[in-house]
């Protein structure tokens, strides 16, 4: 009863979470012209009630919290227009800084969601010029914090963007590690930032810094050797933690190791880990983030892991080619668990972490969590992982569900009825896809006249892409599992592949497929 209780308060929070108005990104982008977008881009910042337990955990973050100054304001003014007026803004003052009062100008553009982006950009501009430039920026900086235009949060992110950048950046600017080291000692001496960090500096970034600069701080060594130990260690215990299947053993591992700088290490290993394993093991995974949250793991455990991620995912592609849908749903089940705030998705996004492979998942991971904001979301994302795992009894119950509802629907055509059947499943995204292959099957299979299948599978199918359950991302995917199985389908339907095109050919045509999208070569020769 109680846990029944969370869910449905969860459920509600997310629901209340997502009704506020999204801000298009594709034009409100002080970063846009680093990076190319789709017209369909966008970012969401949500608030969240502050009473709730795990959002006050959210706001001691460094990185996101759920309430920022500004952040719910709609900017006034367009991505191109912010960043040609801070363009012009940083060229006057680099050219004579005590004509120029950055605050004024920053504080008259009035988009304070943008100025962890402002900082991302100055950075940037003054790396190319002198180090008295630089040292004047790191001023400002920290006057623009006193002022209240800045804060440690977007400082934080800026910084955390840029650490991630700095390979790009080397090949323009060859010392770029010991410059930005310099920025961010600088923002901590004054005080606009912690020394968490310093402590949680990738050790990529570290090994770049001159061993001098190392040698003379002892916060940054300390975290190199802390790193090094629990490295060793976290290696060890990842070859048996998923076997044991214990949340206990992996609370007893960082209580043993006692380096809570280190942690954020732990969340980005463990979900790297489940990643090359099977579904249930990447539950395991949430489920351990989930159950250690607030306890062991703190807020800036999981936004740094998980930025790391995001930071580094075209690179976890290479091994694990399912990286980027993966990394989509571990973010998705992350803020429905309430172990980030739904900000860090719009945060992330608006700094491009990640390049056009990270934006993807950031901006995949919204489109999952803004659809439909009446659904249970709870519901829906619990079971992202373990919905379509055969070995799972929820995916065995949805299977047998789904199955009676399409059959019941082709006996009956009567569409909303089966549609609201099916959208009270409450599904998992790859649950769509398989709405998709059972009903192009089912169809195929029940009418030998290939023009009366195609009328009820399309006929279902647009009842539910009005009802915003499906759109042409799950249908193409659900085709795609269809492809994989046909030689076994044509067991049993034979000239399987010839009608399914039929039944493509009318999706097309009533849009729920791209104009030039093809299930087989054949079917463009035979004029389907």
């Amino acid at each position: 009863m109680m846990a029944d209780k969370l869910l449905n308060r969860k459920g509600d929070m997310i629901r209340d979470q997502l009704e506020c108005k999204p801000v298009p990104m594709d034009t409100n982008d002080p970063m846009y012209d680093s990076e190319t977008e789709d017209d369909n881009c966008f970012y969401q910042v949500i608030e969240v009630e502050a009473c709730d337990y795990r959002s006050t955990i959210n706001n001691q973050s460094c990185f996101s919290v759920s309430r920022e100054p500004g952040a719910l304001v709609r900017p006034p003014k367009t991505a191109d227009e912010f960043r040609a007026a801070v363009d012009e803004t940083l060229k006057a003052f680099f050219a004579c800084a005590d004509s120029v009062d950055l605050a004024a100008r920053l504080q008259a553009l009035d988009c304070r969601c943008y100025h962890d982006a402002f900082v991302v950009y100055a950075v940037r501009a003054s790396l190319d010029r002198s180090t008295e430039d630089q040292r004047r920026m790191s001023a400002e900086f920290a006057l623009l914090a006193d002022k209240g235009l800045l804060t440690r949060q977007q400082l934080c992110r800026a910084f955390e963007k840029l650490v991630q950048s700095a390979d790009d950046i080397e090949l323009d600017v060859p010392d770029v590690a010991s410059r930005l080291f310099a920025f961010i000692e600088c923002a901590l001496l004054d005080n606009c930032i912690g020394a968490d960090v310093l402590s949680r500096l990738p050790t990529s970034f570290v090994s770049k810094l001159d061993p001098a600069v190392v040698a003379s701080n002892i916060v940054v060594q300390a975290a190199v050797r802390q790193m090094q130990e629990f490295k060793a260690a976290l290696s060890e215990f990842l070859e048996d933690v998923f076997e044991s299947e214990g949340v206990q053993e992996a609370e007893l591992f960082l209580q043993a190791q006692d380096k809570p700088l280190c942690q954020h290490e732990f969340v980005a290993k463990l979900v790297v880990a489940s990643y090359s394993r099977g579904s249930r093991d990447r539950e395991l995974a949430s489920n351990i983030l989930d159950r250690l949250y607030g306890k062991t793991l703190k807020p800036d455990d999981l936004q740094v892991g998980f930025s790391r991620l995001v930071g580094a995912v075209d690179d976890l592609a290479l091994d694990v080619p399912q990286a980027h849908d993966f990394l989509t749903k571990s973010l998705a089940r992350a803020v429905v668990d309430e172990l980030l705030p739904p900000a860090f998705l719009g945060d992330r996004y608006r700094l491009h972490f990640g390049g056009s492979g990270g934006m993807q998942v950031l901006k995949k991971a919204q489109k999952w969590l803004c659809e439909q904001p009446g659904k249970a979301a709870s519901e829906r994302f619990r079971k992202i992982w373990t919905g379509t795992d055969p070995t799972m009894r929820e995916a065995r119950i949805f299977k047998h569900e789904l199955k009676a509802c399409i059959r019941k629907y082709l006996d009956t055509l009567d569409a909303a009825e089966a549609a609201k059947a099916i959208i009270d499943m409450n599904l998992a995204p790859d649950q769509d896809s398989e709405v998709v292959r059972k009903a192009y099957i089912f169809s195929m299979e029940r009418s030998k006249d290939p023009e009366q299948a195609a009328k009820a599978v399309v006929g279902l199918l647009e009842q539910l892409r009005a009802l915003g359950e499906l759109d042409q991302e799950c249908i193409i995917q659900g085709l795609a599992q269809i492809k994989d199985l046909l030689p076994d389908i044509e067991l049993d339907v034979p000239n399987a592949q010839q009608k399914i095109c039929y039944m493509v050919a009318a999706s097309r045509n009533k849009g729920l497929l791209p104009a030039d999208y093809v299930f087989a070569e054949e079917a463009v020769e035979d004029g389907q």
